[in-house]
């Protein structure tokens, strides 16, 4: 949608997901949407579609369109829901990731949208709360393949592990999370991405972070940061101006209502989403449940807090003087501002 212009315009929006991931993504959709109240027009909404029902497909168009209409008052044909099928056998091998070859889809996006310039990928755990529109301008820098937001200090050490245990070069300056990307995919494709990336990863059936890995080595040296409120953390929310929640492990359809610190959810963020789901996207709460075998990052919590309790015992050390505690680096401001930005709520 975006290819014939002289200057870039950011319209194009990908998502992908299978069936498990269908109600996820009807929400982080909304949100997308809503962030750009108070008219909606010119967007194009791509999803790489690993297996969706017909049947929850169509159901989750067609609120999307209500939902465009209820904020164009009336009016959603300048809206436009394409639906990308892929089969998972072309991720044959593949490491799952959360339970989901749908991850993968995203190195397709070259060959998939060949006349777009420029497209925004987002993971269906982002809740956005304001539009991704103003972020346009960094499109104009052709010479970069993607624009990321900073992987958290944590993940940084995994991946970093990762990648010089196989003898790679590892930036952690520039080596941004794949949660949430501005993709320029005319240059990826002039880099021949999907082929390396593809290549890559059947070279390295498993890896620190799924494809992310790939997508960082490929394109090294022409990765650059976006904004830190483009992708913060559910657990370090500190800045008031909020652009998109990346919820990565503690994804609040899966944490207990009121959240908890131990699982790396903060209550106040996660019921931002769950009020979202509930309120604007009409879902049911019952739909949300705690399954503790569903999440990696709440095991791998566990253990961490089990290692170090054994090691406050054994070695005396004081790990609460140094960990970063989900919650630690809450700002309640930014909290009530987001609250503001979504729902009209005014600040006390």
């Amino acid at each position: 949608m975006n290819g014939n212009n002289d200057k870039c315009e950011l319209r194009d929006f990908c998502f992908a997901a299978d069936e498990n991931y269908t109600m996820p993504l009807r929400v982080c959709v909304a949100s997308l949407l809503w962030s750009m109240r108070p008219s909606v027009k010119n967007v194009s909404i791509h999803v790489l579609d690993i297996g969706i029902p017909d049947a929850k497909w169509e159901e989750t168009v067609l609120f999307w369109r209500s939902l465009v209409s209820r904020i164009n008052g009336g009016e959603s044909k300048d809206v436009e829901f394409v639906r990308h099928e892929i089969s998972r056998e072309k991720f044959e091998g593949f490491m799952l990731w959360h339970g989901s070859v749908a991850t993968y889809a995203r190195l397709l996006l070259p060959d998939i949208l060949p006349e777009t310039e420029w497209c925004m990928y987002s993971d269906c755990d982002v809740l956005f709360i304001s539009s991704p529109l103003e972020l346009e301008s960094y499109c104009d820098n052709g010479n970069v393949c993607v624009w990321g937001h900073k992987n958290p200090p944590a993940a940084d050490a995994v991946d970093s592990a990762w990648f010089k245990s196989r003898g790679l070069e590892f930036n952690s300056n520039s080596y941004v999370c794949g949660g949430l990307l501005l993709m320029n995919l005319r240059r990826l494709e002039e880099i021949g991405f999907t082929r390396k990336a593809m290549e890559f990863l059947c070279q390295h059936k498993v890896t620190a972070s799924a494809d992310q890995c790939a997508i960082n080595h490929i394109c090294a040296g022409d990765v650059r940061l976006l904004p830190r409120e483009w992708g913060v953390f559910n657990e370090e929310i500190t800045t008031e101006r909020g652009g998109a929640i990346h919820y990565a492990d503690a994804v609040p359809w899966r944490m207990p209502v009121n959240g908890t610190s131990l699982l790396g959810s903060n209550p106040d963020i996660s019921k931002l989403w769950r009020r979202f789901a509930i309120e604007v996207c009409g879902l049911d709460p019952k739909m949300f449940s705690f399954r503790l075998k569903d999440s990696i990052g709440v095991r791998t919590r566990a253990l961490i807090i089990w290692s170090y309790l054994m090691a406050s015992r054994i070695f005396r050390f004081k790990p609460w003087k140094y960990a970063n505690w989900p919650g630690k680096n809450i700002d309640r401001e930014a909290v009530a501002s987001y609250r503001e930005m979504l729902f009209g709520d005014k600040k006390a």
